[in-house]
This record gives structure tokens, sequence and C-alpha cells, in this order.
């Protein structure tokens, strides 16, 4: 999940309200650390937003503020509100904590997270961001590439592009409030600072980027194409044939 949140942030290069009725299909390759390659879709018009693999399909409509997941292996899926994707998560957490130490366990984790409440946060994390002035062309658009350091450690190489215009087809301030209130994107991360986010705002959309923790790359995703067209309404629903399930049976099997 947290990296489907972090290619939503990475779309949202938007800062007004949705007017226009061509969308974009924007098809990505990311290969791993160990060299498994894999493909991902994703379908952005009218405040919508699709991302898209041989597994799971995620679709956001910011406007209705619902979301839905979709299983092509288990041919299964959920769709909910913000609260109701909140709530299974939350339960599902519990449940999986006391499983793993026990009623009394869960108490006095509970007991500690309430102790904690309005304490104040660590350290702020420190991040620079460098104008490499290199440029590529990446799937047939030109990216130019930055540098991102937190606490001086590079974290990411990022290509932006600025032909890649996604202002017509997503409000960001309606998407920051959607994710604001979705209790699994609490993690601190270099993506949600100030710097990171004005880059995107100024610099446009990603078209490689590549990973790295402790000097090792972790992944690295590039676009294969870009296609501004008009979406089909059907590219957004879920397929009529599948079965409801809870979120998190949904997200996780694997089975055929």
């Amino acid at each position: 999940m947290q990296k489907l949140l972090r290619v939503i942030i990475l779309v949202t290069v938007a800062y007004c309200d949705v007017q226009a009725q061509t969308g974009w299909k924007i098809i990505q390759i990311t290969t791993g650390s160990e060299g498994e390659v894999y493909e991902q879709a994703l379908f952005i018009q009218d405040g919508k937003l699709k991302q898209s693999s041989q597994m799971i399909d995620v679709i956001i409509d910011f406007t209705a503020s619902e979301m839905a997941f979709i299983n092509h292996r288990s041919h299964s899926f959920w769709r909910g509100s913000k609260a109701e994707f909140d709530n299974e998560i939350a339960e599902f957490a519990k449940k999986m904590m006391i499983e793993a130490f026990g009623e009394d366990g869960y108490k006095e984790y509970q007991n500690n997270m309430d102790a904690m409440k309005g304490e104040p946060d660590g350290e702020s994390m420190d991040i620079e961001i460098e104008d490499e002035n290199e440029s590529e062309m990446i799937g047939g658009f030109n990216g130019h590439k930055y540098s991102v350091y937190a606490n001086g450690e590079l974290v990411e190489e990022i290509w932006l592009c600025s032909e890649i215009n996604l202002a017509d087809q997503m409000d960001f301030q309606i998407m920051q409030d959607f994710f604001k209130e979705l209790s699994s994107n609490d993690e601190t991360n270099y993506s949600d600072s100030e710097e990171y986010i004005s880059m995107l705002k100024n610099r446009g959309f990603p078209i490689k980027e590549i990973m790295w923790s402790y000097g090792e790359m972790i992944n690295k995703t590039e676009l294969k194409e870009a296609i501004e067209q008009d979406i089909m309404a059907s590219a957004f629903q879920v397929p009529s044939d599948y079965s409801k399930g809870s979120l998190m049976d949904v997200m996780m099997q694997n089975e055929y």
C-alpha cells in the first residue's frame, strides 16, 4: 500500500480544478534490486486514478472519496470509503498483534501509544535536492535529473518532465486531503517534505526514478510510454463477474 501512496503522490503535479475531458494513460517499467521486472499502468482522468498491474488494480475516485482494490488472480474486489478502509486496516493490525503477543501484549501496546500521544515528534529530516544539470530522453519525453538526499544520504535520483501535464485532470488539494486522512500514511518519509513536494510542483512528472538505501539500489522505474487520450468510464469500474471480499483478503490473495 505504501508503494501505491508514493505513486499517487508523484502524479500530483496538478494545482487547479478538473476541467478537461482528455486523460492520460501512462505505462511504467520497474526493475527490482534482484533484476525482477514488472509493468504497471496509470490511468488518470476527471479526478479518478487507476493503478493497474498484472495482479492488483487500485482505483481511487478523489471527488467521491472512494477506493476500490481489484485482485485479478482471485477474481475478487473490495470497494469502500476512506473510513471503511481505515477501519479494516486497523482491525487487521489488531488481529495480527493479538495473535503475536496476546491480549495483554496488545493492551500494553495500546497503553504505550496512548501515553505517547501529544509528545513532540522526533528529529526532523534534513532534505537536500541537487539539480544535476543533466537531461535524458525516456519513453519519448525529455527528463531533467535531480538527486535527493535525506540526512546526507542519497535516497533517490529522479528525472522530471514538464511535458506531461496532469493539471486539468487532478485537483491537488482534494488529493492531498484524501491521503492526510488515511491512517496508513502516517509514516514520515522524505517524499512528504516541503522540499520534495515543491520540486514536483514546479518541475513536473517523474519519468525515471532510482531509489537508493545505504548505497544499494532498491528499484528503478522508467516511463515506457505516456499517451494523452480519452479513458473509457469502464476503466474505473469493478468487473461485474468479480466477487466482493474483505480488504485484506483481496490485497493478500495470490492463488489462481
